[in-house]
């Protein structure tokens, strides 16, 4: 099993403090974390605010973001 989660509001891969940084970012990559951690693959997709970011990033052990570049890079 593998799970795909869709990050639509603002994307988990955000440095927390920021304007587009808060709860809802927190509660997705937090989420993918655990379960990674309890050998559930986890990918989240999300569009990327920024061109520099590669497409995928590893959160941790089992789960990691995919950066879509698509639409505006900004918030």
């Amino acid at each position: 099993m593998r799970i795909a989660m869709i990050s639509v509001h603002s994307s988990p891969l955000a440095r927390l403090g920021g304007k587009e940084a808060g709860g809802m970012n927190v509660y997705v990559r937090e989420l993918a974390r655990e379960l990674g951690s309890r050998g559930i693959p986890v990918d989240i997709f999300t569009r990327s605010q920024d061109p520099a970011r590669p497409t995928v990033e590893a959160l941790s052990y089992g789960a990691r973001g995919i950066n879509l570049h698509t639409g505006p890079a900004a918030p």
